[in-house]
Order: C-alpha cells, then structure tokens, then sequence
C-alpha cells in the first residue's frame, strides 16, 4: 500500500507553491489577521456593552410588526422611565412576569402616586397591553435592530456541527478536489439546516373570522422572505416580512375549515440574493469538473 500525499496533484507529483499561490497565501494571512483583530475589538465591545446594562433580544412574536419582524435581533440599553417619551420602543417585564420579555412602543406616559406609569403596546396589537409598567419592569431602550440575526443565532449550533463534518469527510482529499467539495457543501449544509428551521416562509395567523357565506382572515408575515399567501377558492395578499394581510373567502366549505396556502414571491433585489445564493454551488461544479477533465501527460 502506498501513501499519497493530499497536497499532491493527479498524477502523484508533489505539489510546488507558485507565485500566485504564495500570494493568496499571504492575502489569506492578512485578512485572517484582519479578521481576528476585528473578533477582539467586538468582543471588547459587548463585553464593556454587557458590563453597563446594554443588552440583546430576540424577537420571537410578531407584534411589533415591520419595525422588528420575528428573527429581529434587536440592543437595549438602560434608561430611566423619567427620560422615556411617547413613540419610543422599549425593552420589560410585564408585571409580576420576570421570566418574559416583551418589545413594545410606549403609547402613554403619566404621573401617577407610585412613579411615572407607562402605557406600551405591539405595532400590530388591536388594543395597548393590559399592564402598566413602571422602573422596576423597565430593562431599557431599543437603539438598534440587526434583522434576521436571532435566525442565525438559533441555526447557528446546527452550521458549526454540519460544517465540522464537512471538513472531517473532506480533509483525505487532494487540494483542488477538496476545495470545490467544500465550497458545494456549503450550500447544501445551509438549505437543510433552513428546511429544518423554517426561517424562510413562516406565517402567523393572527384573527379569523368565518360567516354563513365568506371569511376573513388576517396574517402577517414571520420570516425572512415575502410572501403570496392565498386563501383556496378565494383572495391572495403579498406580504413582507413584519407586514399585516388580509385575505377573503366568499364561499366557505361546508366544513367552516378556511384553507390558506404560502409561496415564496420574490420580487426585485430578491431574485439577485438568490443568484448569488446558488453561485458558490455552481463555482464549486465547474472547479469539479475542471479537476476532471485535466489531461494527464503521458509517461516517456
């Protein structure tokens, strides 16, 4: 039995750094140390952010609406119910309810015998919260909104697993054959973890009314990509993420069961994502095939 090495070409001969390949070697060096200096002043960030009160939340419900759609990531930093004004969004415990966390914008601000009181309510909700929040409930003020992150955050155990195996299962390979094999698995490893996750086309019913003869139902959209969300046998709607819709149904089933049905409807910028989405699977095909089809020399 005889051992090859992975850095080896096809026809066994050792491979020979090139000028080109010193090059990347070296773009590859700075930008890793780029990147690792950029690691560190981030983690300095939120630690010295995490030290004096700033903190993040993921939005899991969508009540506020357009203005932090599900999967928003979204930072709070300490505030004082005095310094609060009407219109703002902010972070708190409904009373008496220390382990739920709630983003709702302030409608109402009044001066009360126990401190300042304060009114919120969800962007989308029909009614204010039937609470009143005071200091002690307050965590603090929304001053900034990372979209779609809380997604990636909860897929994110899932990618670090499945890319692990990828380069387990990949590392035998020789150089070229592994780095098109990677850079193939990649997207694949990313819509099976999206397949799992749903992050992509979750609706949420919010109200659903059924009469004698037509139904109404209200939606709003809870994932990462527009919707067409159709009602069988009646009226469709196209929804962004966070956006409220609204379908009819003139004739409802004997049963009363409304039926609703949700495709992705990309429109504009979306379908550019999506390209770009594909590109590295069809780089990876082409490096693959190049790798095949290399001619070898015949031996004198």
């Amino acid at each position: 039995m005889t051992w090859q090495d992975p850095e080896a070409d096809s026809n066994g001969a050792p491979w020979t750094p090139t000028t080109a390949s010193v090059a990347r070697r070296w773009v590859v060096r700075v930008t890793g140390a780029l990147l690792a200096g950029l690691m560190v002043l981030i983690v300095g960030a939120l630690a010295v952010g995490w030290a004096t009160g700033w903190r993040t939340h993921d939005m899991t419900t969508p009540s506020m609406g357009s203005a932090a759609p599900v999967g928003t990531t979204i930072v709070s930093r300490p505030a004082n119910a005095s310094d609060l004004r009407v219109g703002q969004v902010i972070v708190f415990h409904p009373p008496g309810q220390g382990a739920i966390t709630l983003a709702h914008r302030v409608v109402s601000i009044t001066s009360t015998s126990q401190g300042i009181a304060i009114r919120t309510k969800g962007d989308i909700n029909p009614a204010p919260d039937n609470w009143v929040i005071h200091q002690g409930d307050l965590i603090g003020t929304v001053v900034a909104k990372i979209p779609d992150l809380g997604f990636l955050i909860e897929a994110l155990p899932v990618l670090l697993a499945g890319t692990f195996i990828v380069l387990l299962l990949t590392n035998g390979l020789a150089r070229r054959p592994r780095r098109a094999w990677r850079i193939g698995a990649y997207p694949v490893l990313v819509a099976l973890v999206c397949y799992h996750f749903r992050p992509l086309d979750r609706v949420v019913l919010l109200d659903q009314q059924i009469g004698h003869s037509r139904g109404i139902a209200t939606l709003v959209a809870a994932g990462v990509l527009p919707l067409r969300v159709t009602a069988i046998g009646g009226t469709h709607t196209d929804i962004s993420p966070g956006q409220v819709g609204v379908i009819h149904l003139a004739h409802v089933p004997l049963d009363g069961a409304f039926r609703i049905s949700s495709t992705v409807h990309l429109t504009g910028w979306w379908w550019l994502s999506l390209i770009a989405w594909f590109a590295p699977l069809l780089i990876a095909i082409i490096a693959t095939r190049a790798d095949l089809v290399t001619p070898v020399p015949e031996n004198d």
